[in-house]
């Protein structure tokens, strides 16, 4: 038996890739930044749209995501 016959098949596809044009991609990114802001600055109640506005700014600085007129998720 050769070594690639014991490699097991893969189960299907993959994550997707991101697309910075995905809206539900872009969220999903500015959703995790956000949390590990507000994690950081100890888990303060009621400083959610300071957190998401400060992730939001960092991720379009660093070019990951492209800047968009809406901001908070209803």
């Amino acid at each position: 038996m050769s070594k690639q016959s014991r490699i097991p098949a893969s189960s299907g596809p993959g994550p997707k890739p991101f697309n910075p044009d995905d809206q539900s991609d872009r969220l999903d990114l500015i959703r995790r930044r956000a949390h590990e802001l507000w994690e950081k600055d100890g888990m303060p109640e009621g400083k959610h749209e300071e957190h998401w506005r400060h992730a939001e700014q960092e991720l379009e600085e660093e070019g990951i995501v492209k800047n968009q007129t809406q901001s908070l998720p209803e």
